[in-house]
């Protein structure tokens, strides 16, 4: 898709942008109702999911098992509403996030929950527990803590919300070892796609690695506890266990990477020794690669790693391994181009009780682990809390290829993808468009106020913030990169931000003049902004502007190597420069230096940088009730009902001529 813009569809594209800018900034502030009433509505069927979190006013969700659709609508609820628990008695933002990931191993979880209720300073914790498996049970261990503030999420594509489709198992999905000769003559859906050994797709295999991403996703952009929240979020499991002086541990090791590791990537606080020679280890840290079999527990992600991570998408989604963390090894080094580095603590806070889990589901004996726990904390409770870190090895940060286990060749891993991404980058994109239009509209008046001058000098920054977030952000994101030359390329966005800027500089040059700041001010904007246009590559584009002029099809009437920047700035130079010394011949006489003065030309003031730009919080009028009305299955299913659609004869279009050249370049 191209966003080619044209002057004749200038008023169009003003009307539709001004409707996107509107929907995508508008602020409703109205009182959302789950529909129920003062009195107890829950059913046989339903679990109170209850919470307090500020604007959401604690109000209780729902979950009702009932039915697939019930019990689905319950899942966009609660993921919706985010009611926080406990947040009346622990007010303020938390000091440490941690995001486990729950299934189904409800005593295992107990244990968990256990450990952080003695990790000190745990008040201060906001926990997130991210769900895959939807019960009674479960909801009722995690509403059971009192300890700290608790969030709960809940994977909307879960086995148990899907079970005869994908992301499930579809009853015509190809067995796991049929060959792919015998998939075809039976014509099983994905007969065409086993992975690298043949295999087919086990739906209850390929869960977690889509549970892991998507949890990954929502915590740092949907949730709207963690907004303003800028330090490391941790991620657990539900067999995992904490030791006492777990928070101790992590601001340790805070401190240590910002004075000894600032390039390190990521922190692992666990890992899979146990409390094997822990008196030793205790206070000892070591930087190196990131390692699936070593780094996947305690692991600490930051929302810069994070950005990188979303940069990877496609290959996290194609990469023929069931296993995240497998995955997120493989990345390390190919996609994101240097090897992530991680400050991994040698005495593990982070202990792994699950004796069963994925790949075996009998004999699971959680008081055995439990009991091991006790026995090892209670030799290990002198060597807590250690008062300094001491770097132990510092191993070279290299990328570690392994052979991949498979499990994730069906193409319908990636094809799943909403690519909402896309939707919400064309959006934003012309929502930067027209703050470039509307500062081209501005500048063009007659007699501009200062007023406007200031609404064109903002809205060339906010345009220029818009496509930097985009870049950066969430263009990486796409299934398919943008190809060469196309808007939404690399190259093409900065210039983008780079013109924006450029343009917004001449306002403030325009106005230091108005004003006779001092000639060193001015040369050294100018000399700034013509840097900006240098990065911009002007001798190309106007070569290019000729060639363009000379191409078929609908926009030929543009000239924009005719700009009134093109044309008009060698003239105003030579002007200014007959003005000078004509006026000095007639009325100065001073002698006109042989060299030029040295200015300086480093501009530290009025330089326009990019408003930053953020996507604004989730509206209260999407609610779970208004998504569940977007179902095509409710149209009307008589197609000799319905009316015959009028044909709609083509508009010739006249070609808008502007009034007057803006010489604002980008629009």
């Amino acid at each position: 898709m191209r966003f080619r813009l044209h002057k004749k569809n200038l008023l169009a594209l003003l009307g539709v942008s001004f409707v996107l800018a509107t929907l995508l900034f508008l602020r409703v502030r109205v009182l959302v109702s789950d529909g129920g009433s003062d009195g107890d509505t829950s059913g046989p069927g339903d679990v109170v999911v209850q919470g307090v979190g500020g604007a959401r006013s604690g109000e209780p969700v729902k979950f009702n098992f009932g039915s697939l659709k019930e019990l689905s609508q319950s899942v966009y609820t609660a993921n919706y509403k985010q009611s926080v628990l406990n947040a009346d008695r622990f007010p303020g933002e938390p000091q440490l996030v941690l995001v486990v990931q729950v299934h189904n191993r409800p005593e295992y979880l107990r244990l968990l929950i256990k450990s952080l209720e003695k990790a000190a300073e745990v008040h201060s914790f906001l926990l997130i527990f991210s769900h895959d498996y939807f019960s009674e049970e479960i909801n009722a261990i995690v509403q059971g803590i009192t300890f700290c503030k608790v969030l709960q999420i809940y994977f909307p594509f879960s086995t148990q919300l899907y079970p005869k489709e994908f992301p499930g198992q579809d009853p015509r999905d190809c067995p796991r070892d049929i060959s792919k000769d015998s998939a075809f003559k039976t014509g099983c859906l994905n007969a065409e796609h086993p992975d690298s050994y043949g295999h087919y797709r086990e739906a209850f295999i390929t869960q977690t690695k889509h549970h892991w991403w998507w949890k990954l996703h929502f915590v740092w952009e949907r949730v709207q506890a963690m907004q303003g929240y800028s330090s490391f979020v941790i991620f657990l499991e539900e067999d995992n266990y904490i030791l006492p002086d777990f928070f101790h541990f992590y601001k340790s090791m805070i401190a240590f990477r910002k004075s000894s590791c600032p390039d390190c990537d990521m922190l692992a606080l666990g890992n899979h020794n146990g409390l094997t020679d822990f008196a030793r280890l205790s206070n000892k840290v070591m930087t190196t690669g990131w390692m699936s079999t070593k780094h996947n527990i305690g692991m600490a992600i930051s929302r810069e790693v994070y950005y990188k991570l979303m940069g990877c998408n496609d290959d996290f989604c194609t990469y023929d391994d069931y296993n995240w963390d497998w995955t997120l090894q493989h990345l390390s080094g190919s996609c994101i181009s240097k090897p992530l580095k991680v400050l991994a603590g040698q005495g593990s806070r982070v202990l792994h009780t699950g004796d069963c889990g994925l790949h075996q589901e009998e004999n699971c004996r959680p008081e055995w682990a439990a009991q091991r726990v006790e026995e090892g904390l209670r030799t290990a409770k002198d060597d807590l809390f250690p008062p300094l870190l001491v770097l132990n090895g510092a191993e070279t940060v290299e990328h570690k290829t392994h052979m991949k286990n498979g499990g994730w060749g069906d193409n319908q891993q990636l094809r799943a993808q909403q690519d909402a991404v896309f939707e919400l980058v064309s959006m934003a994109f012309n929502v930067a468009v027209w703050y470039t239009k509307f500062a081209s509209r501005l500048a063009g008046k007659e007699n501009i106020t200062e007023a406007e001058a200031k609404d064109v000098h903002r809205s060339l920054k906010v345009a220029a913030g818009i496509f930097k977030n985009l870049k950066e952000v969430h263009i990486p994101r796409l299934i398919t990169p943008a190809e060469k030359g196309r808007d939404l390329e690399p190259r093409v966005m900065d210039a983008y931000i780079i013109q924006c800027q450029a343009e917004a500089q001449e306002v403030t040059i325009a106005r230091a003049i108005e004003l006779k700041h001092n000639a060193t001010l001015i040369a050294a904007l100018a000399f700034e902004t013509a840097n900006f246009y240098q990065k911009a590559g002007y001798s190309r584009a106007e070569a290019l502007c000729k060639e363009y002029r000379q191409t078929k099809g609908p926009g030929t009437t543009a000239k924009p190597s005719e700009q009134l920047f093109f044309l008009k700035l060698g003239g105003v130079i030579k002007n200014t420069l007959e003005k000078c010394q004509r006026e000095n011949g007639f009325i100065y006489f001073h002698k006109i230096p042989a060299e030029a003065p040295q200015l300086e030309l480093k501009a530290s003031y009025g330089l326009a940088e990019p408003v930053s730009f953020e996507l604004p919080p989730l509206s209260e009028q999407c609610t779970a009730e208004v998504y569940a009305t977007f179902d095509l299955t409710k149209g009307a299913k008589n197609d000799k009902a319905k009316p015959k659609e009028e044909e709609v004869k083509p508009v010739k279009e006249p070609d808008l001529k502007p009034q007057k050249d803006t010489g604002c370049i980008i629009s």
